[in-house]
């Protein structure tokens, strides 16, 4: 069986993308214009950024899951079951392609994000649109075995999404936490530039427009 999908939970460390994802929510709050920030109090801007920068997780739904097929050249010149005198090429048959496709909710990218746990042997997808495709290549005709096969990975792909979960909680639950300190950071330092050219004593220069 040969698998037609993408390594999933690996091309991404999830730890630095939420660091990444601070950083770009403090770069913002760095950014704002000292005026329009003293405009608001540090408790609405928190909860608007907040809501802004925390990440939903994924969600899958197994209920909706359908399953499309269709021939496929299947290179069999591994199977040392088979009777093929020259293995150095390729030695294709005709096979069944199976694919099941799994709808979901939430950011696909986390599908190719490593959480805080994993393993050496994650699970293989690739995202075609709000659903995740799960192919597998036979050159034998095994519902039992196709199932069996899908259900494996089904329950590891769910498996690094549990363990997401959890690291999203985490980060989302910090997230408004180290905004407000940060905006109230900035806030400090606005309006001791303010004080300060309040104590020179000479009118303020008008800004432009």
């Amino acid at each position: 069986m040969t698998r037609e999908n993408d390594l999933l939970f690996a091309k991404y460390d999830l730890r630095e993308v939420l660091e990444n994802q601070t950083r770009t929510m403090f770069g913002d709050i760095d950014a704002l214009d000292g005026g329009r920030l003293l405009s608001r109090s540090a408790d609405v801007w928190a909860d608007e950024l907040t809501a802004k920068y925390s990440i939903a997780p994924l969600a899958l739904d197994e209920t909706g899951i359908t399953v499309d097929q269709q021939e496929a050249d299947v290179n069999v010149s591994n199977d040392f079951g088979r009777a093929i005198f020259d293995r150095s090429r390729s030695f294709h048959i005709k096979g069944v392609c199976i694919s099941f496709f799994v709808p979901f909710t939430g950011d696909e990218e986390l599908f190719f994000c490593q959480p805080s746990s994993y393993t050496l042997n994650p699970p293989y997808g690739r995202v075609d649109g709000k659903a995740l495709v799960v192919t597998f290549t036979r050159t034998d005709h095994d519902p039992a075995a196709v199932k069996a096969e899908f259900e494996r990975q089904l329950g590891s792909i769910k498996g690094y999404l549990e363990t997401i979960v959890r690291d999203l909680e985490a980060f989302n639950a910090g997230l408004r936490s180290a905004a407000k300190i940060r905006l109230e950071r900035r806030m400090e330092k606005v309006r001791k530039d303010q004080a300060l050219v309040a104590d020179l004593g000479y009118p303020q220069r008008p800004r432009r427009q």
